[in-house]
């Protein structure tokens, strides 16, 4: 007796028919993880900002002299300069922008003195819609807010 051997599977069409279905779903969730991405590299940007402020205070009481972090004239590039040293102008990443928020006195600069005060002021980045603003309090306190 012969035994019948029933094979089973999906046809070339049904597997088409499935790959069209995901690349249509990838295709549109697409534009969602660009501005994931964009909002991702804002946020380092800004941690990265205040880490940059909290040191730079730091460096001013150790070496016991004021510092100032400046902003580039057209707001695509922040540069931290202090007396003991001095470094590169450095630019923020693509698609996210840098502005200087409440300036102070001292123009596109926040300073920060000796005793651990600063001239206050805020950073704001912008990636995308979403805003971090980055404040430095006369005190000397240097905090990021996700919602300014």
């Amino acid at each position: 007796m012969r035994a019948t051997i029933a094979q089973s599977g999906h046809t070339l069409l049904e597997l088409l028919v499935v790959l069209a279905i995901l690349a249509l779903a990838v295709a549109a969730a697409w534009p969602s993880f660009g501005g994931a991405r964009e909002r991702a590299a804002g946020r380092a940007f800004a941690q990265m900002l205040q880490d940059e402020l909290q040191g730079l205070r730091s460096r001013a009481v150790y070496e016991g002299e004021a510092a100032a972090f400046d902003l580039a004239p057209d707001s695509s590039a922040a540069r931290a300069r202090w007396r003991a040293g001095d470094a590169a102008w450095s630019d923020a990443p693509r698609r996210v922008t840098l502005a200087l928020d409440a300036p102070s006195a001292a123009g596109q600069s926040i300073h920060f003195f000796a005793d651990g005060s600063t001239s206050g002021g805020a950073l704001l980045v912008t990636a995308g819609r979403q805003t971090w603003r980055i404040s430095a309090s006369l005190s000397g306190d240097v905090t990021l807010d996700d919602s300014p």
